[in-house]
């Protein structure tokens, strides 16, 4: 969406009067731009640039309304690499004055400023510039384009959004496609919305760059300018698109922050896997390679688990193996460690399985909050994971 929008704000260059107008209606004003300036960090030159696309669903009765897609663009335009990092809207994070709540909630308590010191705070990364898109716009934008062609993993069927839309390629215009990104009717629920938008966004890539978008930019403009908030001048933005040019789909890595479905007093939430989170988080913002054993989702049921007592106290290994066992894990040993003056409590696992390890910490982390992670390449291969409960158990 970045890019379209430097794409089509590209025929109103020449006319200074034109774009300082369009600029006028996309920027924030009074408080809500003091709150913006406050929150972002100008990038610096060479650097990847992180970019903060906001899908507001803001209704009449609901004028503000809560960010229905949350996506950080991180992008090197010295290397045309670009990650696109989503967050499940339901995620349980804690908003600055607010305490834990929903992120998409942060939206509807303060805007996308208040949105901004969330995720910053949250996950470590400084955004450099921000665009809110509502989805009240979304339809007029493919129709304009003519469609998008998407190839559907799966037959998408929910009453409440229209007629059934088929597997395999298709041709959707604006209303389909908002349906599309928009669908959750799934066990997964979120998380397969989430994939679908990361498909729709390569889809949309792919049709903004062909010739006769050119031709609607008049329509565009009009579309964009109403129903668009950033902090880019229109300088910037035709300044990120000609570097955007050059990316091609494969320049484009994809990742969803990874978390578990709950239900805390009645309300739906999705728990962060923090430990992994910041791992990915850290990769992204070195510009590394996110380990793929991140990305696993690891089920309780398919690690083996062998708990050993090294804290001195009769029974505390048995008490650990209990708290993993009522998780779904599979206790394959309880014993005692080689000594019995372990200070911290460690998890030993084989660098396969670092994902299982990092899913039995999270898990202990409310019993043992600095357990810590060892590599061992001598680990029985009977297990995945050994436990040795130390003295910080609490």
């Amino acid at each position: 969406m970045i890019i379209m929008l430097a794409l089509v704000l590209v025929g109103a260059g020449a006319a200074f009067g034109y774009t300082k107008y369009i600029e006028g209606k996309m920027h924030p004003k009074g408080l809500m731009a003091r709150a913006i300036a406050a929150v972002i960090s100008d990038p610096k030159p060479t650097e990847p640039v992180n970019f903060l696309i906001l899908g507001a669903d803001a209704a009449p009765e609901d004028p503000v309304g809560r960010s229905d897609s949350i996506i950080i663009a991180h992008i090197d335009f010295q290397t045309n690499k670009a990650t696109m990092v989503s967050m499940p809207r339901d995620s349980r994070v804690d908003i600055p004055g607010y305490g834990k709540d929903k992120i998409n909630h942060s939206y509807h308590y303060g805007g996308a400023a208040l949105t901004i010191k969330t995720i910053e705070q949250w996950t470590g990364i400084q955004i450099n510039h921000y665009v809110v898109v509502n989805f009240n716009s979304f339809s007029k934008i493919v129709d304009t384009l003519g469609g998008i062609d998407v190839n559907v993993k799966e037959r998408m069927v929910d009453d409440e959004l229209g007629d059934p839309i088929e597997a395999g390629q298709q041709h959707m215009d604006g209303l389909t496609a908002l349906h599309y990104v928009r669908f959750r009717n799934t066990a997964m629920g979120d998380f397969t919305r989430i994939e679908d938008q990361q498909n729709f966004a390569r889809a949309l890539l792919q049709q903004s760059k062909k010739f006769q978008t050119a031709f609607k930019i008049p329509t565009l403009v009009k579309i964009l300018s109403e129903n668009v908030e950033t902090d880019m001048s229109v300088s910037e933005m035709l300044t990120y698109a000609n570097s955007a040019r050059q990316f091609k789909e494969s320049d484009l890595t994809t990742v969803m922050l990874p978390g578990v479905p709950d239900n805390i007093d009645g309300v739906s939430y999705v728990i962060p896997n923090q430990e992994k989170v910041d791992l990915i988080m850290a990769a992204v913002i070195k510009n590394q390679a996110i380990d793929p054993l991140l990305l696993e989702d690891v089920s309780p049921g398919d690690v083996n688990v062998k708990v050993l007592n090294g804290s001195g106290t009769e029974g505390i290994g048995g008490e650990v193996a209990d708290i993993l066992s009522n998780k779904g894990y599979s206790i394959a040993t309880i014993g005692n460690a080689d000594r019995a003056d372990y200070a911290k409590s460690i998890i030993y696992y084989a660098k396969a399985d670092y994902a299982k390890a990092l899913k039995v910490k999270s898990d202990l982390k409310g019993d043992i909050p600095d357990i810590q992670l060892t590599e061992s390449s001598t680990i029985d291969k009977s297990v995945h994971v050994i436990v040795i409960v130390g003295k910080d158990y609490k």
